[in-house]
C-alpha cells in the first residue's frame, strides 16, 4: 500500500479538526445553556436534591446539544466516504444522554465520603 492510498483511507486531521470544532462550538453553546437555565435558580432552591431535580433536564438538553454540534462536523467528514452517515448525527447527540439521565448523576464530588 502506498503512501497516497493511505491518506485516502483515513481522514485523521479532518476528523481531529470535526471533533476539536465540533465539542468547542457545542461546549460554549451547551455552556451558554445552562449558565441562563442556573442563575434564576441561584438562592431560590432548597436543597441539592430540589436544584439536581431542577437541573436535570438542562443537563439532558446541553448535553444533547454538545452531541450534536461534535455530531454535525463528524458527520461533514464521515459523509465523504458513505451516504449511509446521516445517522452519525443523531448517535452522537443521543451519546451523552443515558447518564445524564442515570439516577446516581448529581454533580456531587463528595459521594460516599463523611460530610462532617
Amino acid at each position: 500500500m502506498t503512501i497516497q492510498a493511505q491518506r485516502s483511507e483515513h481522514p485523521s486531521w479532518a476528523w481531529i479538526l470535526a471533533n476539536a470544532a465540533g465539542f468547542a462550538m457545542g461546549g460554549a453553546i451547551a455552556g451558554a445553556v445552562a449558565l441562563a437555565a442556573l442563575d434564576p435558580l441561584v438562592g431560590t432552591v432548597a436543597s441539592q436534591l430540589s436544584a439536581a431535580a431542577a437541573l436535570a433536564p438542562v443537563s439532558a438538553v446541553s448535553s444533547g446539544l454538545l452531541g450534536t454540534a461534535a455530531g454535525l462536523l463528524q458527520w461533514a467528514v464521515l459523509r465523504r466516504r458513505s451516504s449511509a452517515t446521516v445517522w452519525w448525527i443523531v448517535a452522537t447527540a443521543g451519546d451523552g444522554l443515558p447518564g445524564e439521565l442515570s439516577p446516581g448523576r448529581s454533580g456531587d464530588s463528595s459521594r460516599g465520603r463523611s460530610r462532617t
